[in-house]
């Protein structure tokens, strides 16, 4: 059973599709296509096709006036029977090709498009402002049993041309993404329509983005933009930020706010691998490098203290220094490195607010730059912007803030839970297995709740959990013929290296030996 996030089912007779999760024979909602058929028919009659859309090209001299057809990627095409059902269902490739599978008796179908992005296990959808929970779709003609190809193109005048855009713009984004994690955010809506505009502009709110169309500042093909809004849901979503959101035009500002639009554009040139930032006007454009161009007058921050006022071309130029150094013989912190403190570095709690309460560029340099092989290279990027940010004083204190953890036995070994709506990990765990007078120690790193740990707990015996970055016992488990007792008061502490637990009237150490007198263990959590 083949199955997309969003519905479709008998409304796609229509010229525009309403989200929302319909069963169409399943009980999970979405669209379900049977592979064997609707009646049990043999699929031998292959259908290929290719979607493709025209674009308008721009420089940093604004459209370039030309119209250049390109493949549609990523997006779900449908095949609908004459009865309106959902025969098939696929997902252009890069070259916007798909194949569907008919039954072999066969009759006449339809292919629609829809402008959804349904590839690398992301779901984005693009819907019209006067009907916000309708899709933007691209019907074909009548497709005979005979034939063989089909092929769907939306010009430079349909609407449908502006959405495919949106979707084949976030196509590189989730492409990146995707080659660096097998995490998923939820799914995203951009509700655009052409010759309506925000007053935002183009901007981003809780898995939305409103993205302007007005004549006098149409962002349908501004690349730049749709990605920046993209960056503020990979921010809020994937990532971590504290953008309060508000008007900004590179002046210096609230550094939270300042982080938040200046990371977004770093996002959007670290898809783009370009340090170029465009956003056409009707009559001007609007340009800028974020390597080259950042006026120094903006650099360094208001009062020259991290929790000074902040310009966001100086967040995003520092942050592009990081992945794409100014001269060729500059180090450079790999991609790599920048998305483990993307997704792992600034949301983990146990991170120390460096600057200003709140995310901000401050506690991106340390999430990136604390290490021996990246200290040198923030460290330096910071000082030639002038930003005060020193690695001897962000690095040199991190206090642990714990989590909300808990441990399950499992048939297989340990899981361990901790909050969702705590930020995903990473977390390094110790894992102390004791039984009589011996004791087994592994370490095992979690990136997400739930995290299974391959440690059984013995059935005289305890396991108890350490959080390495503290390090304390988040957890213990006792085995089926221990007795647990609650403390009224307990804490773990480190004494040359070996684990103390502190019971109200005994000091234990646990140093792989255990005393005949200590036999009632009792879970310790922060």
């Amino acid at each position: 059973m083949k199955q997309l996030r969003w519905g479709l089912c008998a409304l796609l007779a229509t010229s525009c599709l309403v989200i929302m999760p319909v069963a169409c024979g399943s009980s999970e909602g979405g669209v379900a296509v049977d592979e064997a058929g609707a009646a049990g028919e043999a699929l031998t009659n292959p259908l290929r096709g290719r979607l493709t859309r025209d674009d308008r090209p721009y420089t940093r001299s604004g459209y370039t006036g030309e119209i250049v057809s390109r493949p549609a990627r990523g997006v779900a095409v449908f095949l609908i029977d004459h009865t309106g059902a959902v025969a098939d269902e696929a997902v252009t490739d890069a070259e916007g090709a798909f194949v569907f599978q008919r039954p072999a008796n066969g009759g006449e179908y339809v292919v629609r498009a829809m402008a959804v992005l349904a590839d690398f296990g992301f779901s984005v959808g693009v819907v019209a402002n006067e009907r916000r929970q309708a899709l933007y779709s691209l019907r074909s003609r009548v497709v005979s049993a005979d034939e063989d190809f089909v092929e769907l193109h939306a010009g430079a005048a349909s609407p449908m041309a502006g959405a495919l855009n949106v979707v084949d713009t976030v196509w590189d984004a989730a492409a990146l993404i995707a080659a660096h994690t097998e995490r998923r955010p939820p799914q995203l809506t951009f509700t655009w329509s052409p010759g309506r505009s925000f007053p935002c502009g183009s901007c981003y709110r809780e898995n939305n983005i409103d993205l302007g169309g007005g004549y006098e500042d149409p962002d349908e093909f501004d690349d730049d933009i749709i990605l920046h809004e993209f960056g503020h849901f990979f921010f809020d979503t994937m990532s971590r930020d504290s953008n309060p959101g508000g008007r900004h035009n590179g002046e210096r500002l609230d550094p939270l706010l300042a982080f938040g639009e200046g990371a977004a554009t770093f996002f959007s040139a670290m898809v783009r691998n370009s340090a170029e930032y465009t956003d056409y006007r009707l009559g001007w454009v609007r340009h800028f490098d974020i390597e080259h161009d950042s006026d120094p007058d903006y650099w360094g921050t208001a009062d020259g203290l991290l929790t000074g006022e902040v310009s966001e071309y100086l967040v995003a130029g520092l942050m592009w220094d990081l992945l794409d150094p100014p001269d060729d013989d500059d180090q450079q912190i790999p991609i790599e490195t920048h998305f483990a403190a993307l997704l792992d570095g600034l949301p983990a709690l146990h991170r120390r607010d460096v600057g200003i309460p709140g995310v901000d560029l401050a506690d991106w340099l340390s999430a990136i730059g604390c290490s021996q092989h990246t200290r040198e290279v923030a460290t330096e990027g910071a000082q030639v912007r002038r930003y005060p940010w020193r690695a001897d004083a962000a690095c040199a204190h991190k206090p642990a803030i714990p989590r909300s953890i808990s441990l399950l036995s499992t048939g297989g070994g340990i899981q361990v839970n901790w909050r969702r709506d705590d930020p995903p990990g990473p977390i390094d765990f110790t894992v102390q297995r004791i039984e009589g007078a011996s004791a087994q120690t592994s370490t095992v790193t979690c990136r997400q709740s739930p995290c299974h740990v391959a440690a059984t707990v013995p059935a005289n015996g305890v396991v108890f959990v350490w959080d390495d970055r503290t390090p304390r016992v988040v957890g213990s488990l006792i085995g089926e013929g221990m007795v647990a007792t609650e403390f009224a008061s307990s804490e773990v502490l480190l004494h040359q290296g070996i684990p103390i637990v502190e019971f109200p009237s005994t000091r234990q150490a646990m140093d792989g030996r255990l005393s005949d007198n200590v036999t009632r263990f009792e879970a310790l959590r922060p």
